[in-house]
């Protein structure tokens, strides 16, 4: 039981390491008014998570627009994006969290 308990230790540092570079660059790219890359760290904040937590059907933002208003209007896009999926993310992500508390609990 403990070699168990000592990887989801590790698996939890792991994944601590890895969020909290993706949350600190989302909070200052918003900080800045940077609210392309913003979403560019929610969308990796997304895929730092586990399969079973994960939003598959988080919407992609078109980086690359056609048209000179689609260009002039991408970070209010990208903005509107942040505040509508940031708080589903953390949901996950807290999700997350709360299932490798409990393998810690429990030693699975």
């Amino acid at each position: 039981m403990h070699e168990s308990t000592h990887v989801v230790i590790k698996q939890a540092a792991d994944y601590d390491s890895q969020v909290i570079a993706w949350r600190m660059g989302y909070s200052k790219a918003v900080s800045m008014d940077k609210w392309i890359l913003g979403w560019h760290f929610i969308d990796l904040l997304n895929a730092a998570l586990t399969p079973s937590n994960r939003i598959d059907d988080l919407p992609k933002l078109n980086i690359r627009p056609k048209t000179f208003e689609a260009k002039q209007t991408l970070n209010n896009q990208a903005m509107a994006l942040c505040y509508e999926n940031m708080p589903i993310v953390e949901m996950a992500s807290s999700n997350e969290r709360t299932l490798l508390f409990n393998s810690y609990r429990t030693g699975a």
